[in-house]
C-alpha cells in the first residue's frame, strides 16, 4: 500500500481543502436501491480520499467529505420531506468489530455520521447497531455472490435502541459501497426492528 501513501500524499498535501474534493470525479450511479455515492472510486483520487479517511483521521477532511454527502442528497431528502418522511432522521455508522477497531484505532464512518447528522438536523446514533462477528474483508471477496454470504446476519441491535425504530427513518453511512452487500446486511436488521425507511449514503462507488 506504499503506492497508494504516496498518491495521498501528492493529492492531498497536509492541509485539506473544499477545491481539492471539487476535483474528484463524481461516482457512477451505484444502480443500488435506496444507496447514493459522491465520488468516483475507480478514479485515483477517488482511492485515496477513501484512504486518507481510513487512515489520517482528518477531522477537518472528514467536516468537508460530510458536506459533499449532505449537499449529494438534499434534493432527495428536501422531497421526501414534503411528505413527512426524514424529518428527523436516525443516523448509523457502518459498524466495525471489536477487533477491527483494536487494529484501526477508531471508525472513520462515525466521524462521518456525526458531521453528516449535524448538517442535515439528524439523530447521530452510533450505537444502535454493531458488528457480531468477525468476517472477511470484502475486498478480498471477489465473487458478488459470495460478498452477500459474508456479511449475513453479521449485525445486531442495541437491546435499550432498538426499540425506538418502530417508523423511524434511516440513513446508513458508510465510506464505500461497490456490491451493497454490507449496506443490505445493515438494512435488513433495521428493517426488521420495526423501521420505516432506510437510504444509505457513502463516500465513494
Amino acid at each position: 500500500m506504499k503506492w497508494l501513501r504516496q498518491i495521498v500524499a501528492l493529492v492531498f498535501p497536509a492541509r485539506y481543502t473544499r477545491a481539492q474534493l471539487k476535483i474528484i470525479p463524481r461516482a457512477p450511479n451505484p444502480d443500488i436501491r435506496n444507496v447514493f455515492a459522491c465520488f468516483d472510486y475507480h478514479h485515483t483520487k477517488g482511492k485515496a480520499l477513501v484512504y486518507a479517511l481510513k487512515r489520517t483521521r482528518d477531522r477537518i477532511l472528514t467536516q468537508y467529505v460530510a458536506e459533499h454527502m449532505a449537499e449529494h442528497v438534499y434534493e432527495y431528502l428536501a422531497e421526501q420531506q414534503q411528505f413527512s418522511y426524514f424529518l428527523n432522521p436516525i443516523v448509523v455508522p457502518v459498524p466495525i468489530t471489536k477487533r477491527q477497531r483494536q487494529v484501526r484505532g477508531f471508525n472513520q464512518t462515525e466521524a462521518l455520521a456525526r458531521e453528516f447528522a449535524q448538517l442535515i438536523g439528524g439523530s447521530y446514533t452510533p450505537y444502535l447497531a454493531y458488528k457480531h462477528r468477525e468476517t472477511e474483508k470484502q475486498a478480498l471477496v471477489k465473487s458478488r455472490s459470495q460478498r452477500f454470504i459474508n456479511v449475513q446476519n453479521c449485525f445486531s441491535l442495541s437491546r435499550e435502541q432498538q426499540s425506538d425504530l418502530l417508523h423511524k427513518d434511516i440513513i446508513i453511512i458508510d465510506d464505500l459501497v461497490t456490491t451493497g452487500a454490507t449496506i443490505a446486511s445493515l438494512e435488513k436488521t433495521l428493517r426488521a426492528a420495526g423501521a420505516r425507511n432506510v437510504i444509505a449514503i457513502t463516500v465513494a462507488h
